[in-house]
């Protein structure tokens, strides 16, 4: 097997070496000495130990490890294999022996040890999960692809090490005589995990097709679910499974929500004040809109959409439903419109975003956004969407919401006085020389 540095090219060899030294420089690291300063660099930013300091990195040394991770992420070894926190927490390992060691690698020496490390966390996982809304009568399984559906049977983890009491009266009572999904996908654990959870999916949606061929009102009537989140389930909600090397137990239990969303009467008396909370309410019972509480009732609809999306791909052109239709006024030059519209509300709107106080960039991102998002609708692409732009891009879709309810506090009420606002920012941010600035 052709190893990860004899898979880097010429070039992404010199861009390692030189992220390296930038790291291991005084430019690349960080030695705060107060806790402000270090709330400045960031309470998770990755810390390290050497002569019984804590040494962090700077901002530059920040964006090196970024890019690092990117290019082993993104080679043909471990794309597939390994995702972006694996790799993370193995380079910064690997940082962190080498600062501890008070030495200085050279590119083949730090991408090595590090092919190590990596490669042992890809295994091959098997996954067991509840699923719902099917019964299966006088078969005892179904194989779809690498994929069995069956009733669970206690039999499944004889042969897992270290289940605990606990874990085992959960698993027998959630289980029961239920029917579940069972398979194996090769890679980290987790990594592993969630490329089941997707082709589990997949697999069910072979037979939500066939439903839907069948029973003429399926898609409503018949709900077959992969009970792997609780918002798929009324309790709590599990899956398990382990790996072929070591037979332990890999157990992971969802309750309610992933995270809450916590509110007390100072926040909310803030979103109230500073984020127009009443206004936005009102508008959901407000019988006679104008044009631009209309658009920004309609926005809200597909947020919320969005959310409750466990498809990134899915809940990606639902957030874009959120902002075009504030600005997709024509059918001509859509994309600029929505770049132009997006950027300035953002830039110009009244609320400062420090990421994007860059008009221009903040512009090509949103083209770029909009590429990805012509993938899904035009191609069917859907696996170009991972979580972490979608989160990036529901802030930016969040913001733009409540920038637009604040717009109506400055008497605006039409998308075309939006639009032919954000035309004139759009040429004095990108012409600051002829307009002289915003």
């Amino acid at each position: 097997m052709i190893t990860l540095y004899e898979e880097l090219t010429l070039k992404l060899k010199r861009s390692i070496r030189v992220d390296i030294d930038l790291i291991f420089s005084l430019k690349g690291l960080s030695f705060p000495k107060t806790i402000d300063e270090i709330k400045e660099i960031g309470f998770f930013s990755p810390k390290f130990k050497a002569n019984k300091n804590d040494i962090y990195l700077s901002q530059d040394g920040r964006v090196a490890l970024r890019r690092i991770c990117d290019v082993v992420h993104q080679t043909k070894k471990y794309n597939n294999m390994l995702n972006y926190n694996d790799v993370f927490h193995e380079v910064t390992s690997e940082i962190g022996r080498w600062l501890s060691n008070k030495l200085i690698p050279d590119d083949a020496e730090f991408i090595n040890p590090l092919d190590v490390l990596l490669f042992r966390k890809i295994d091959n996982y098997t996954f067991v999960c509840r699923i719902d809304g099917l019964s299966l009568s006088e078969i005892g399984s179904i194989v779809i692809g690498n994929k069995e559906i069956k009733e669970y049977n206690h039999k499944l983890i004889s042969g897992i090490s270290n289940v605990s009491d606990n874990a085992n009266d959960v698993i027998e009572k959630e289980y029961g005589n239920g029917l579940v999904i069972v398979g194996t996908e090769r890679g980290s654990s987790s990594a592993a995990q969630e490329r089941f959870y997707h082709n589990a999916e997949l697999s069910l949606s072979v037979l939500r097709l066939y439903s839907c061929a069948l029973y003429n009102a399926a898609i409503r009537k018949i709900n077959i679910r992969l009970i792997n989140n609780c918002s798929h389930a009324y309790g709590s909600a599990s899956s398990f499974g382990w790996g072929d090397s070591e037979k332990s137990l890999i157990f992971t239990r969802y309750f309610k929500s992933k995270q809450d969303l916590k509110l007390d009467s100072d926040r909310l008396n803030r979103l109230g004040s500073e984020y127009f909370f009443e206004k936005l309410a009102n508008l959901i019972d407000k019988q006679k809109r104008n044009e631009l509480e209309e658009a920004i009732v309609k926005s809200l609809f597909w947020i919320g959409e969005a959310q409750k999306d466990l498809s990134c791909a899915s809940a990606w052109i639902k957030l874009w439903s959120c902002v075009e239709c504030f600005f997709t006024l024509g059918e001509d030059e859509i994309t600029e419109l929505n770049a132009r519209g997006i950027s300035s509300i953002l830039v110009f709107g009244g609320y400062s975003h420090e990421k994007y106080g860059d008009y221009e960039q903040l512009k090509k991102k949103i083209k770029n956004y909009y590429a990805l998002r012509s993938k899904v609708v035009h191609r069917a692409e859907y696996t170009h969407i991972d979580e972490i732009r979608l989160a990036e891009f529901s802030f930016i879709v969040a913001w733009v919401i409540i920038t637009m309810v604040s717009l109506l506090d400055r008497g605006v009420t039409t998308l075309a006085h939006v639009q032919k606002e954000s035309e004139r920012l759009d040429m004095v941010a990108m012409n600051p020389r002829k307009t002289g600035g915003p």
